[in-house]
């Protein structure tokens, strides 16, 4: 990294972009709205809509071996986080990207030719803080080969990754971790679920087998979520508390997570609302991941689980523990699975959207709106 070096030490000397000014109130009370008529995924963040590349911004150095270094900066002032979305992505072999913040405590990648996928769209992790630093590094060997156009950078207003004591928008009380005692018995399950970013929205998917048993990471969430628009997506495993009843969570008490980078769409269907797609690269055994049985068979769960990431926050729990009801969704008959209430403490809300319901033989039934659409 650069500023490990006297290359580009100088912040004067960098490219920096301030982002505009936006109605914070105002867009909370949109997304309430939102919320309260099922509309997309939950909100995190306002996306500023870019367009920055290597060629018409930034800032370029040469090593004195002749590589070359390009760095531009983006602040949002007030922001609790930022990610961007790079809508043209291609990085040649050695050649890498990282992100960091200001104080360069907070790294994330190194990005690499290994992240280059048929769309050519990356989105980032986040980043902590108000400020985002984008480096690009490009060997001599392979000079003028990559490209990178950053048309979105993201400014994040709920922390969704518990870094602040107080935030706006974290999930309700109602929510049990998945590292209580009711998890016994759902472990497995609970490696299968992941948290998916998409620009500044946010849902919940399941990580699903075949019947080929052949390792395809096929990956199942709602269709209101927009699977079609999640090639530069991020999807985040193992994002959990590491204690129990922690609903004010922060950093101390949840775990990174393993992210897994852009997908391609597969099938969806707005009327039952599911949305199939195929993650860009299958999670590494060091992920420890499972991909969730399922059952379209239609008999009537007689108990139901949920495991969902409610606002962004650590993955949770929710249960029916009475008989489910065929229902309609949004307008095909018998398409759903009714759930009356959660029980034992549960629920799920903004954000849970996408994640799956299985029932008491632990195989996946649906996935999770405002009702369970079911499998077909």
């Amino acid at each position: 990294m650069s500023f490990n070096s006297n290359l580009l030490s100088d912040d004067s000397k960098m490219n920096e972009h301030v982002m505009p000014v936006f109605n914070l109130e105002k867009q909370l009370e949109e997304d309430l709205i939102n919320r309260a008529n099922k509309v997309g995924p939950f909100r995190f963040g306002y996306e500023h809509i870019t367009n920055y590349s290597l060629q018409n911004s930034g800032t370029w150095q040469t090593t004195d071996e002749g590589d070359k270094v390009w760095k531009i900066k983006f602040s949002s002032p007030g922001a609790l986080s930022m990610n961007v979305i790079f809508n043209d992505f291609f990085i040649p072999n050695g050649a890498s990207v990282h992100l960091y913040n200001k104080e360069t405590d907070m790294v994330v990648g190194a990005y690499t030719a290994s992240n280059n996928n048929a769309n050519n769209m990356l989105g980032s992790d986040l980043i902590k803080g108000e400020t985002v630093v984008i480096e690009y590094f490009e060997p001599s060997e392979v000079t003028g080969q990559g490209r990178l156009l950053i048309g979105m950078v993201v400014h994040g207003y709920v922390d969704i990754n518990n870094w602040y004591p107080a935030k706006i928008g974290e999930s309700g009380t109602c929510n049990k971790d998945v590292v209580c005692w009711d998890a016994c018995g759902w472990l497995d399950e609970i490696r299968s679920v992941a948290r998916i970013a998409i620009g500044g929205g946010l849902c919940t998917g399941t990580l699903v087998n075949n019947t080929s048993e052949d390792g395809t990471p096929y990956f199942l969430t709602a269709n209101h979520c927009g699977p079609s628009s999640m090639g530069s997506a991020v999807f985040k495993f193992n994002y959990n508390s590491t204690n129990c009843s922690s609903s004010n969570a922060n950093a101390a008490g949840a775990t990174n997570g393993n992210s897994v980078n852009g997908s391609t769409f597969k099938a969806s269907n707005s009327a039952s609302d599911f949305g199939l797609i195929e993650l860009n690269t299958t999670p590494p055994a060091s992920y420890e991941v499972f991909y969730a049985g399922w059952d379209n068979g239609g008999a009537a769960p007689q108990t139901g689980a949920g495991i969902h990431h409610p606002a962004g926050d650590v993955k949770k729990l929710a249960f029916d523990d009475d008989p489910l009801t065929s229902a309609a969704g949004l307008s095909i008959s018998n398409s759903s699975w009714r759930i009356e209430a959660w029980e034992r403490n549960t629920t799920t809300e903004g954000g849970s959207s996408g994640s799956g319901l299985w029932d008491e033989n632990h195989h996946l039934v649906g996935t999770v709106a405002w009702w369970a659409s079911k499998l077909f």
